[in-house]
């Protein structure tokens, strides 16, 4: 684990709340001896650790020159930095400010570690919702699965498992993986099959997708249409449907790249619906409508990717 910053007290003016030392009627000093105030009664609520700890007599702070010296002290094993988010989220369970991201996925596992140890709820939840902000997940989806495996985040995980379709599974490795057996990777090496498959039923010969689309995929393909290439109707093996060239090419293209990254957005891929639009370029008949019918079937074809997708289970 990389290291944590620590907190100063160089400037009491700008620091947070439970650095000065009028705070509260507890001090919780970290690892790196940074001591924090806080109210008892706030932290027994967050935490039923701390209530059961607090029932027992204390030792008193007895720093030289405290003039809050009789304050209760409770040492802890976590550094400043985990404290620095457990301590407000005890007080108000918002999302931190400012935002956590991808790059501080080892900062989330030490506050979902002592989360855990304080039985600290209201922490729990708070991370579950970081590591599905858009920040996170969407950065490091692999890693956030694999952190929601392990602390029993299911609905974590899956969010991760569904944003992890957007790029091929295996593109480098993340040290997080390391936590999880494989077992749970191959869970998610599943879940991305079924996905894969799903997504392939609806842009499949006779499939959901070409039977509400076929006008569309056939417009401007009859009298008075002057192209040789895109607008030429040509036959798909498994159906008696009938496609523009351009279309044709368009599925072929898009099926490939679906069997890698089963991600819906893929179908409103500029690279592959380009080559749609251009090949009405020299048709007249086809270039009025060409830009109308390419949103219209991409969109459709998406949103039915989505659809389907969003019917996988990530089982566990």
């Amino acid at each position: 684990m990389s290291p944590t910053p620590t907190i100063t007290t160089a400037s009491l003016d700008d620091a947070p709340f439970y650095l000065d030392p009028a705070v509260g009627d507890l001090i919780i000093r970290s690892s790196d001896c940074v001591d924090l105030h806080v109210h008892k009664d706030i932290m027994t609520h967050a935490s039923p650790v701390f209530s059961s700890m607090l029932s027992l007599p204390q030792p008193k702070s007895h720093s030289p020159g405290d003039d809050f010296c009789d304050k209760p002290l409770v040492d802890v094993h976590e550094d400043s930095a985990v404290w620095s988010h457990l301590i407000p989220i005890c007080y108000i369970p918002c999302l931190p400010s400012p935002p956590l991201s991808a790059s501080d996925l080892d900062l989330i596992r030490a506050v979902l570690d002592a989360a855990r140890k304080y039985q600290m709820v209201s922490v729990t939840n708070v991370m579950r919702r970081v590591l599905v902000t858009r920040p996170v997940v969407l950065q490091k989806p692999v890693s956030v699965y694999a952190v929601g495996c392990v602390y029993g985040l299911e609905d974590v995980a899956r969010v991760a498992a569904w944003s992890s379709l957007s790029e091929p599974l295996f593109v480098e490795y993340v040290p997080e993986l390391d936590l999880i057996s494989v077992r749970t990777f191959h869970r998610l090496s599943e879940y991305r099959t079924r996905c894969v498959a799903a997504a392939l039923k609806v842009t499949a010969p006779a499939g959901r997708w070409e039977n509400v689309n076929e006008r569309l995929l056939r417009i401007g393909s009859g009298s008075g249409c002057f192209s040789q290439d895109g607008c030429q109707i040509v036959g798909r093996v498994g159906t008696s449907t009938l496609y523009r060239r351009c279309w044709a090419t368009y599925v072929e293209k898009l099926e490939r790249i679906l069997e890698q990254t089963p991600d819906a957005a893929k179908a409103r891929s500029a690279v592959l619906l380009e080559p749609v639009i251009q090949s009405a370029q020299y048709c007249h008949v086809c270039l009025k409508t060409i830009h109308a019918n390419v949103d219209a079937a991409s969109t459709g074809l998406e949103k039915m990717l989505k659809e389907a997708i969003k019917e996988v289970v990530l089982e566990f």
